[in-house]
């Protein structure tokens, strides 16, 4: 790790991802190889490569926020723009901002066009963050609480 550690800092992104390939059968799934990955081929303007890899990061930590953000930046660059929107939902769900994850998902939902099964796993994807959003409102009543305050300039 530190010899592609090195490669990076010395933008040697072609070395960096000729060393991942020889890890990764080594170290399956591996976090820290995998993000070195995603931004090796970032750097490169690999954007649609960068995306599958990070998009596959999202079913090994669909927890982890960091992971969704990233996603969206790198699917906006591949000009995925549903990927976009979907990825920053996740994202808001994971921190708590159910309103603008609910945002989010509606406007993947008028990119999709007529794309039944799309539309159908946006739908109940939907309704899940619906009801969570719910469930904290009856935890809180209406003391105000809006977790998005913080983040009305976010991703506008």
């Amino acid at each position: 790790m530190a010899a592609l550690e090195l490669e990076f800092n010395r933008s040697d992104y072609d070395d960096a991802l000729t060393r991942i390939g020889k890890l990764e059968p080594l170290h399956r799934n591996n976090y820290a190889i995998q993000r070195y990955k995603a931004e090796a081929l970032l750097k490169m303007e690999k954007n649609q490569e960068a995306e599958r890899v990070l998009t596959d990061l999202t079913k090994q930590r669909p927890t982890d926020p960091e992971v969704w953000f990233d996603l969206a930046e790198i699917s906006g660059l591949a000009g995925n723009i549903v990927a976009v929107h979907k990825a920053r939902a996740e994202y808001f769900v994971l921190i708590g901002v159910y309103d603008k994850a609910i945002e989010q998902l509606t406007y993947a939902k008028r990119l999709v066009g007529p794309d039944y099964r799309e539309n159908a796993l946006l739908d109940t994807r939907l309704e899940d963050v619906k009801k969570m959003m719910e469930k904290v409102k009856q935890l809180y009543g209406n003391q105000g609480f809006s977790p998005s305050l913080s983040f009305n300039l976010m991703w506008k």
